[in-house]
């Protein structure tokens, strides 16, 4: 981060990328309220929202739901770990568009837990995927992971630049599920930025 006089700004910048990192154990604070014995609402996932899933196994939709329930709830690990078998199952069933869509949901939470390697391969395989499957929104959603990624790795300028872009494509398109954490993302590169 450059040096700058503005004492508040270096503060501000500073409280945030802490309070990014501290979500987890807020998660973990307060698991013992949040979900009691119950069955999964398969709706609670992001991406099912907007898609058709019903030729989208019941095992797998429910595992999906269940790598963000585990992040949230203070299981990172668990969480990752979940996400890569439900990749591999996925990959199993032979069905790319299906795999595009799981692909895209653990890419969100290895972002999560800051592993930017692992969250770029599911980024690029679930992108590709999406394109030649023509899924609009999932590219868009693509090119948002890929410009969090890049404001993440230090290239704070052009990951602003291009997540603007990807997001006015997005708010167009009336696909605006995802947008509150693109545009934290977002605020967090601009304050990079100054």
């Amino acid at each position: 981060m450059p040096a700058s006089d503005d004492v508040g700004g270096d503060v501000d910048r500073m409280t945030l990328r802490s309070r990014r990192s501290e979500w987890p154990a807020v998660f973990r604070r307060s698991r013992s309220f949040a979900f009691r014995t119950r069955e999964p609402d398969f709706r609670a996932c992001p991406l099912a929202a907007q898609f058709d899933l019903s030729w989208l196994r019941p095992a797998l939709r429910s595992i999906i739901a269940l790598t963000r329930t585990l992040w949230l709830r203070g299981y990172p690990d668990q969480a990752a770990e979940r996400a890569s078998e439900t990749v591999k199952a996925s990959e199993a069933t032979g069905h790319s568009a299906a795999l595009a869509l799981v692909l895209a949901e653990a890419a969100t939470v290895a972002l999560w837990r800051g592993d930017l390697d692992v969250a770029q391969r599911y980024v690029d395989r679930s992108y590709s995927l999406a394109e030649a499957n023509a899924m609009g929104p999932l590219m868009a959603i693509g090119r948002c992971r890929n410009s969090e990624l890049k404001i993440r790795r230090g290239a704070v300028r052009q990951g602003v630049y291009n997540l603007k872009a990807a997001l006015r494509s997005i708010y167009a398109a009336r696909h605006e599920l995802l947008t509150t954490e693109f545009n934290m993302e977002l605020a967090f590169g601009l304050l990079e930025l100054g």
